[in-house]
């Protein structure tokens, strides 16, 4: 009688342990409402789980015999599953790999599905410098003024030629009167039938707009996806193309990745305008798209809960198909303002510039060479960034080495840190 009570406080000890172990996890993931699973998922194929548990079985059996036969036979099963678990990962990353690199690209975009994070969840409260708002009013009325700032026009320089040139083209073009537009539109391709709204218009503009930039030759080379014939994995490629390149030499590579502060939400309207009127677009394409931004709102809703109008003086569309492509005309300039452009790739609003040394260089000289390529081009980044108002993002603007280098000796000149400023990044150091 005294055993069976002592196993059950051992059990009621660890069914504690557990749920104040989950009661930590579900706090630090601030989880209000979780339940147990009743069966994991496990991580491992039914080929090696259906070994694991023959292994099992081998090891019961010998326990119990004892016989030299039963050892050799769990002998040689141990190695064979112990090779298949250590082969399991590699295996598994080359299958990824080859569904990957498949050229279909649907098929690409059902691969890495897996990988996109999971939908956010609904929420009660939230926390904002140590306050908890929990009534609907007070949630709406704090998103309200999180998107009220969020979406700011930016501030515009009488002293800044470009913001005085942008200015004074958008309220040229958006203050015409309803005559001279209809009169410009007359002869353009841009007429459709009553029917074609809302995304079919969208579309349907896209279309003439896609072949307006075909034409001119506009997106450069370097700028993938959102257009046509160049796809995530061509510039995959490309820049595996020439890290491969410097590998082969036994140097190293660096590739800075930039990130881009809200970059759909800050598109400046009037910059736009501006660069399309200098790459001599149609004007009734820029009413077009000065009647698509112009006195765009948003509302909040949270549980029937609606906020007051939000003015959206800057930014896309979320979901429109006539954003991304708005987004990569408007910085089709970007990879000119660097040294070398050929090592400039970009993904919509993902930007990655390569570093590659001359292999004639020594480490410690290939090291100052691309400190000082870096600096200077981050430098150039800073004002563009400054003169089109797409802040760059501090906290995920960072750098990769790629090297294969075993040598101790050489290892000492790669850099180690990266160090950011406020405003500019020229305090990149590689590290001696």
């Amino acid at each position: 009688m005294q055993q069976e009570n002592v196993k059950t406080t051992t059990i009621d000890e660890f069914e504690w342990f557990t749920s104040f172990q989950q009661l930590l996890q579900s706090i630090k993931t601030r989880v209000t409402i979780f339940h147990t699973t009743k069966q994991q998922r496990s991580m491992l194929s039914p080929s090696i789980r259906a070994m694991l548990e023959h292994k099992q079985y081998l090891q019961n059996k010998y326990r119990h015999s004892t016989l030299e036969e039963d050892r050799v036979r769990l002998r040689s099963w141990n190695k064979l599953a112990q090779y298949e678990l250590d082969s399991f990962p590699q295996n598994k990353w080359s299958i990824f790999i080859s569904q990957v690199a498949f050229p279909n690209p649907k098929h690409f975009w059902q691969t890495v599905k897996c990988l996109n994070k999971n939908k956010s969840s609904n929420f009660s409260a939230f926390t904002e410098n140590d306050h908890i708002y929990k009534t609907p009013d007070e949630i709406i009325n704090t998103l309200h003024e999180y998107f009220s700032n969020r979406f700011t026009a930016p501030k515009l320089s009488i002293n800044n030629t470009t913001n005085v040139l942008a200015s004074n083209l958008w309220d040229k073009l958006s203050k015409s009167s309803q005559h001279d537009i209809e009169l410009v539109c007359e002869n353009s391709d841009l007429k459709f039938t009553t029917h074609d709204i809302n995304k079919i218009y969208e579309k349907l503009f896209l279309l003439k707009f896609d072949k307006w930039i075909q034409v001119n030759n506009i997106l450069p080379y370097q700028q993938s996806d959102s257009r046509q014939h160049l796809s995530t994995l061509t510039r995959v490629n490309h820049i595996t193309e020439q890290l491969t390149q410097s590998l082969n030499h036994n140097s190293f590579s660096v590739i800075v990745y930039v990130d881009f502060l809200q970059a759909f939400d800050m598109l400046w309207h009037h910059g736009f305008i501006l660069k399309l009127y200098q790459l001599n677009c149609p004007y009734e394409y820029l009413f077009w798209i000065i009647n698509y931004f112009k006195d765009r709102t948003i509302t909040l809703d949270y549980r029937g809960h609606l906020s007051k109008q939000v003015k959206v003086p800057c930014g896309v569309p979320q979901g429109s198909y006539f954003g991304p492509k708005a987004y990569i005309v408007n910085h089709f300039d970007l990879p000119s303002i660097f040294d070398c452009p050929s090592e400039v790739h970009l993904h919509v609003d993902d930007l990655a510039i390569l570093y590659s040394s001359s292999i004639f260089l020594k480490y410690a000289q290939q090291a100052n060479e691309i400190e000082t390529r870096i600096n200077s081009d981050l430098l150039k980044l800073a004002n563009y960034a400054e003169s089109n108002h797409q802040p760059v993002n501090n906290k995920k603007t960072e750098f990769v080495i790629y090297h294969n280098s075993s040598n101790s000796k050489n290892s000492n000149y790669l850099p180690r840190a990266i160090y950011s400023a406020t405003k500019v990044f020229h305090i990149f150091r590689l590290s001696r």
